[in-house]
């Protein structure tokens, strides 16, 4: 249990990625590593949505199906382009000008979705193809990435610039991590947090989860760009997730996960910002300190958010054993208040159907002994039996 301190005793999460772990391996049953085709429907869009929600992007659920059309349209139309331009029929001008065909005429929060899920789709599709070869584009990524995200956007001038000042116009942020984040050498700060997540994956210093944990909150402890930063530090995320063969995470912007997340990132400043003042930043340094003094509350976003991200898939593949939430208390013969507890800490595989739950009955694995004895992680070697913390996926 973490204190509220923050001079509290170091938070163990092993237990909480076993919600990860045996959805992966009840995904397994039905596919092999997750594919770019498999993310670029629903999980993409939904983790867009949220996303551009949580930096304060707010799209009414009932404008959506009208965004994917707009985004279906771009999409064919910039393929045509792009093969003529390889063609030499058509110049970089020209197709520059055509990638931001449909933005003209519609609602700016709608573009700034539409860039998000065409970004990010990019972003992931480079990731599940480089695997740890994304790790030595690090230092290019965050400005690649923003560039991408806010290129031609309305009042986003400054595009793909790392912040030359303290100024930050970023509403997609706590308060405290504008006012504790660097106020200037933002280019060096920056090659700290590459380096630092280079040599976490490298070095293989902690599990998987756990770096990708670490990695973020130094990312948002910093606050590079002027605005932005969410988002750019959510799909690179995201990519070293699909880099490891996870998911990409959902990360929630309903209004109590929020304030859980906004709780981890608040935290990881704290911690880094006496780092930066007394100009102790070496990546190990970094790391241990960070160890010593997390909460629950960020890597309890990044869980949360891939087994929402895996229920997507595995509730598809799953659908003729799901039963509605009232059904299973029945069957299991637990208090409605204890299975409650079980959807809301993703204990169960879950999806809301016209405002109610449905589940699949298996209940996630309270310990790794009882992982290990469930029948299940005969076919795969998981992360969480590793001491280097490198995950592997070893199927006979």
């Amino acid at each position: 249990m973490v204190g509220k301190g923050d001079g509290c005793m170091a938070y163990y999460s092993g237990n909480l990625k076993l919600i990860v772990d045996w959805r992966d391996d009840v995904l397994m049953d039905f596919v092999d590593d997750l594919t770019l085709e498999q993310i670029e429907g629903e999980l993409l869009w939904e983790e867009a949505w949220h996303s551009c929600a949580l930096d304060g992007v707010i799209v009414p659920r009932e404008e959506l199906d009208a965004v994917k059309e707009i985004a279906a349209k771009r999409l064919e139309y910039s393929e045509k382009i792009i093969e003529k331009m390889l063609k030499g029929k058509i110049s970089e001008k020209k197709l520059s000008d055509v990638l931001s065909y449909s933005f003209d005429d519609i609602k700016p929060s709608w573009a700034e979705v539409i860039r998000y899920y065409e970004v990010a789709m990019a972003m992931y599709g480079m990731a599940l193809e480089m695997r740890e070869n994304v790790l030595f584009l690090l230092p290019k990524l965050p400005r690649l990435i923003h560039r991408s995200l806010f290129y031609g956007i309305p009042g986003k001038e400054k595009s793909g610039e790392y912040r030359k000042t303290s100024s930050i116009e970023d509403a997609g942020v706590p308060s405290l991590l504008k006012e504790l984040a660097p106020k200037d050498n933002i280019e060096e700060f920056m090659k700290i947090w590459s380096e630092f997540t280079r040599l976490l994956f490298v070095q293989r210093w902690n599990y998987t989860l756990d770096n990708v944990e670490y990695s973020h909150a130094l990312f948002m402890s910093i606050l590079p760009f002027e605005y932005g930063n969410g988002r750019v530090g959510r799909i690179i995320m995201n990519m070293l997730l699909l880099m490891a063969k996870y998911g990409n995470a959902i990360i929630s912007s309903d209004e109590e996960e929020k304030k859980m997340y906004f709780r981890g990132l608040e935290r990881g400043a704290k911690v880094f910002h006496e780092q930066f003042v007394s100009g102790q930043t070496l990546p190990m340094q970094l790391a241990i300190l960070y160890q010593m003094r997390r909460s629950s509350d960020l890597i309890k976003s990044i869980v949360y958010g891939l087994a929402d991200s895996y229920d997507i898939l595995l509730t598809y593949y799953l659908k003729d054993k799901l039963v509605p939430l009232s059904e299973f208390v029945k069957q299991s013969g637990k208090k409605l208040s204890e299975v409650q507890r079980l959807v809301r800490s993703r204990k169960l595989i879950r999806k809301k159907i016209d405002g109610e739950w449905y589940v699949y009955s298996e209940i996630a694995p309270k310990s790794l002994e009882e992982f290990l004895g469930s029948g299940r992680m005969n076919t795969v070697e998981k992360e969480s039996k590793q001491n280097d913390g490198a995950k592997k996926k070893n199927k006979k």
